[in-house]
């Protein structure tokens, strides 16, 4: 089995300062909704080598099965799965109710805690309930932001597939690899 692992500093790559920044001025549901969106929005480019080397190890036939993690499961994980399966065309609406499953599957309480913890010692204050329940859920909102930045940054997906290295027929056998 590959394990992909997503490590927290790809976010990094996103402006965690900015973002970090956007959440002391804007502190609260609104300002963490617009983080989270902002976050979402940087994701399929700061994924993108990441993802472009474990397809190659996919299409390699070294890569099957991988196992996708990150920190929590929700963020980067979910862009990269999201992607992943629409590499196979998947439908956008199950590709949508499979990523808000992750509310459900989640311990939702310990991640506040911990989320809580993380947030309030990068802002040096505590963080609000409602505040961490902005961060800490699969919000369609926040994975919509990330499919249209990959409509508006790569003209589409196939745009994005093309930026990934690949060729066309190289999603069909991923396609043919992935798909029971």
């Amino acid at each position: 089995m590959r394990i992909l692992t997503l490590p927290a500093a790809s976010d990094h790559g996103a402006g965690m300062a900015s973002l970090l920044e956007r959440l002391l001025a804007q502190p609260g549901p609104v300002g963490a909704r617009q983080t989270m969106i902002d976050l979402y929005a940087a994701l399929p480019q700061l994924l993108l080598p990441i993802l472009r080397e474990q397809i190659a190890l996919m299409l390699s036939g070294t890569g099957l099965p991988t196992m996708v993690h990150c920190h929590v499961g929700k963020d980067r994980t979910g862009v990269a799965v999201a992607i992943l399966l629409q590499a196979v065309g998947i439908p956008l609406d199950q590709i949508r109710d499979d990523y808000q499953q992750t509310n459900q599957r989640l311990d939702i309480d310990q991640i506040y805690a911990a989320l809580g913890r993380a947030v309030a010692r990068a802002l040096g204050t505590p963080v609000d309930r409602a505040t961490l329940e902005t961060l800490g859920r699969a919000d369609p909102d926040y994975l919509h932001a990330s499919l249209a930045a990959i409509e508006q940054g790569y003209g589409g997906f196939d745009g994005y597939w093309r930026a990934l290295g690949f060729a066309p027929a190289q999603r069909t056998a991923l396609a043919d690899l992935m798909l029971v």
